[in-house]
């Protein structure tokens, strides 16, 4: 039980200073698409040609939006984006360790209470051939008149 404990300890430490770092997260999705801008006199309206864009998609109360964002900011907002992914991993993980723990936990508190049973058994077994100390001797079978 011990040696679990122990693991399970490192383990939360080693996840909880992935945590910890304080960097921009975006819960979003950052994707490259590939359209026509619309304009009658560019070569993607007559050709096989199409400009590439990259947008973010992200959910705000329940509704969907999605963003363009400048080719020179997709590193950084890739980077955001990954670092989201990587805290709820993270949070993924620790859920997994705080079931462990419960479950470790509970396996422990069943051990140990079955064996408080079983010697509280023996107990009543071995007090029914004996008076409890400090008990008083009643003769039942003797009646008064």
């Amino acid at each position: 039980m011990e040696k679990l404990i122990q693991s399970l300890r490192q383990a939360v430490t080693v996840l909880g200073a992935a945590i910890r770092p304080a960097k921009p997260l975006l819960n979003a999705y950052l994707y490259e698409v590939n359209s026509r801008c619309g304009k009658p006199t560019c070569r993607c309206m007559n050709s096989d040609y199409r400009h590439s864009l990259w947008c973010l998609s992200y959910v705000t109360d329940g509704q969907s939006h999605t963003r363009t964002v400048p080719e020179t900011a997709v590193p950084q907002i890739r980077a955001w984006c990954e670092q989201y992914r990587q805290l709820r991993a993270c949070r993924k993980r620790l859920l997994a360790l705080a079931a462990a723990v419960t479950a470790a936990v509970d396996q422990h508190v069943d051990r140990h209470a079955a064996r408080g049973w079983r010697r509280f058994e023996q107990l009543k077994a071995g007090l029914r051939g004996r008076k409890p100390a400090g008990a008083k001797t009643v003769d039942r079978r003797a009646r008064k008149p």
